[in-house]
């Protein structure tokens, strides 16, 4: 079996990869009103991408 890494690299590479590399972007409200059947479907089909978590603990002053 492909670890999600190599099926990244393989699709990053133009290398035909298995299958395409998945990643679940939730709106917050989705996780609030459907926990379960979200919890159901990552355990079907975990992400293949993860986001590095934040490393601020105030956020920055922003313009715009």
């Amino acid at each position: 079996m492909t670890s999600p890494r190599e099926l990244i690299l393989k699709t990053l590479d133009f290398e035909s990869p298995e299958r395409i590399t998945r990643q679940m972007w939730l709106l917050p409200w989705a996780t609030t009103r459907y926990p379960d059947q979200i919890a159901h479907i990552q355990r079907l089909y975990p992400d293949d991408i993860v986001y590095a978590p934040g490393y601020y603990k105030i956020s920055l002053p922003t313009k715009g």
